[in-house]
């Protein structure tokens, strides 16, 4: 991870998604998610962290859902992680990144982290992921 994040010669890019407020749901078994904490807390601290890095990301897009007391989230809706947001946020760091550049996402919820640094080949465009998962 350190040489894909120590790239000095390309743009870095950021999109972070923290979930802690599931909307009311009942899934078809009868089931449901129920809300989270920490998730978004973490989020803001991955967040903080990137800022600190001499190669800060150029830009973060950051997506959560608080449960601020088990009410609604308090962001607006266009910052909520849903399918929407998550898919135009994607769309949108792939529009303005150039091959080289370097992109990283982390996903926060259901007790799992997720994270990938993405980066573009920058003769062919051809790209490749590193993953990793943190569980709690």
């Amino acid at each position: 991870m350190n040489q894909i994040m120590s790239n000095q010669n390309s743009s870095f890019y950021a999109l972070l998604i923290g979930v802690n407020y599931y909307f009311p749901n009942r899934l078809s078994n009868g089931s449901s998610y129920k809300s989270l904490k920490g998730c978004v807390r973490d989020i803001n601290q991955v967040e903080d962290f990137l800022n600190q890095l001499a190669t800060g990301p150029n830009k973060i897009v950051k997506l959560t859902a608080s449960n601020p007391e088990n009410n609604e989230p308090v962001e607006p809706p266009e910052q909520l992680p849903t399918y929407e947001n998550i898919v135009k946020s994607f769309q949108y760091i792939t529009q303005i990144a150039n091959p080289g550049d370097r992109i990283y996402i982390h996903y926060f919820t259901a007790k799992l982290g997720n994270f990938f640094c993405f980066t573009r080949n920058s003769r062919t465009g051809d790209g490749y992921k590193t993953s990793f998962s943190l569980s709690s």
